[in-house]
């Protein structure tokens, strides 16, 4: 069985989401938000309930991952903070990336303390996570 990864980060890092499923997605099962077409779903349930779809969406896909993936190169947005908040509160392993220098971004208290483990690099993080995480 894979192991099975939700990628969380600003909807905007696509190219994050890209490399991992591109380098591992042989290896990993990967749950990524953001292969839902918004616009239509927009369109059939409303902008009224948009919010309340995505977060219970987006918490339903982190309650079948076995780790949560953070890609945070220019600062983790709400949601992403609540993602690796709530994941932390299940017991999932949160592994954060941040490309910046000396991972200045992720250097905070509260981030540090519902994170598993901070790494520099794409390639770092899944690269310590597949012998160490993989249940295979």
């Amino acid at each position: 069985m894979k192991l099975s990864i939700y990628l969380a980060g600003w909807s905007e890092e696509m190219e994050y989401r890209k490399i991992s499923k591109e380098n591992y997605g042989n290896k990993i099962d990967f749950l990524d938000p953001m292969t839902i077409a918004h616009l239509e779903v927009i369109e059939k349930i409303g902008i009224d309930h948009y919010d309340t779809y995505i977060v219970r969406r987006d918490k339903k896909m982190i309650d079948l991952c076995d780790i949560l993936v953070a890609y945070i190169r220019i600062g983790a947005t709400y949601g992403t903070l609540f993602e690796i908040a709530y994941a932390d509160s299940k017991s999932i392993p949160v592994y954060v990336i941040d490309p910046t220098e000396g991972m200045e971004v992720s250097n905070n208290a509260w981030l540090r303390f519902h994170c598993t483990k901070r790494f520099p690099s794409i390639k770092d993080c899944f690269e310590y996570i597949l012998p160490h995480e993989n249940k295979q």
